[in-house]
């Protein structure tokens, strides 16, 4: 939710103070983790970091000032709006999503998803019409922006699976906590890679075959972990899973940087730029909401052990990446190229 302010707070008060602020905040939120004597204080301070950003660190403070420019005092600063509907909306979408796993009873985990899906069909009416938006209006247009900020969307999603593997691992391959921990550590791993590596591409063509293809090494990934599931895996079958996730991160880190890009060339106003630029991470931390939601309904009501909740996780996160396909194929239509860097004035 705090995300959406990003583009007002730059707008508003510039990035120096924005980037301060955040840090600030997110300090704090890590000095009541650390000190938190239980649970409940330990989930409040993670909520404040979740707030402030969890990207930001101290080095970045020493940065910012001598980095980021000033706000002028003397400039007009524009009305700082803030999208109460959409985030409310948005915000109960995703909420609904996460106490879906809570009940025991079928009815009431299915009625708190369907509620969620429409809540998720108001967020963008009401977003469309108001003139405070988290959403650039380009996204409501003919052009490739919305099929861009869906495959980042799935394929975000797509890595919440990752929320229940070091449980997996210490449950299924008797792996110890820390242990486990790297084996979740493999998604990111190879995401980050993947990353840099495509990140060097040029070639419009070669770009998008890597977006459209990007779902499907993910789903293909994720189905490698659905079937080497089992109980009282050896090291052998634990080191598969690493494999599983390294290649569901590749899948995702190979189109994440040019998604991206053609997010904020797609735009019809060059003015919504700063507003396609900041929906990116919306769509990431909500979308990650939606992942780690459905990821707890899937284990929480699948029957049979932590095998079966394992081999359930990946095989329904596998067609969530599969279904993919089709978004990011419109993803790579009609979109505009950026502007050269020498040509901005």
């Amino acid at each position: 939710m705090s995300a959406t302010m990003v583009n007002p707070m730059l707008l508003r008060v510039g990035a120096r103070s924005s980037y301060l602020t955040g840090l600030a905040v997110f300090g704090v939120s890590s000095l009541v983790c650390a000190a938190a004597p239980n649970m409940g204080v330990l989930i409040a301070g993670r909520a404040l970091q979740g707030v402030a950003g969890g990207l930001l660190t101290g080095l970045m403070a020493l940065l910012v000032p001598v980095s980021l420019a000033r706000v002028d005092p003397s400039a007009a600063l524009p009305a700082m709006k803030v999208p109460v509907w959409s985030l409310l909306l948005i915000g109960a979408a995703a909420m609904a999503v996460s106490v879906a796993q809570i009940p025991h009873n079928i009815i009431a985990t299915f009625g708190l998803l369907a509620a969620s899906i429409v809540l998720v069909g108001l967020f963008v009416i009401v977003d469309w019409r108001m003139h405070a938006a988290i959403l650039p209006p380009s996204v409501f247009g003919p052009g490739p922006l919305k099929w861009i900020y869906l495959t980042m969307g799935v394929l975000m999603g797509a890595a919440m699976v990752n929320t229940y593997v070091p449980l997996f691992g210490q449950r299924l391959a008797h792996l110890t906590p820390i242990a486990a921990g790297f084996l979740g550590a493999a998604l990111a791993l190879g995401w980050t890679v993947s990353e840099i590596v495509s990140a060097s591409l040029a070639n419009p063509r070669a770009i998008g075959r890597v977006i459209v293809a990007a779902p499907m090494v993910a789903a293909a990934g994720l189905a490698l972990g659905a079937v080497a599931r089992r109980s009282d895996a050896s090291v052998w079958t634990a080191a598969l899973w690493a494999v599983a996730l390294l290649v569901a991160g590749i899948g995702i880190g190979m189109a994440w940087p040019h998604l991206s890009a053609r997010a904020m060339a797609s735009v019809n106003d060059p003015a919504e730029g700063g507003a396609a630029a900041a929906a990116i991470n919306t769509v990431q931390l909500i979308s990650a909401a939606f992942g780690a939601g459905l990821a707890g309904v899937v284990v929480n009501t699948a029957k049979g052990g932590d095998v079966m909740a394992a081999h359930w996780l990946f095989t329904v996160f596998t067609a969530l990446s599969a279904a993919g396909v089709a978004v990011s194929y419109g993803a790579t239509r009609g979109a505009r190229q950026a502007p050269r860097v020498g040509s901005l004035r």
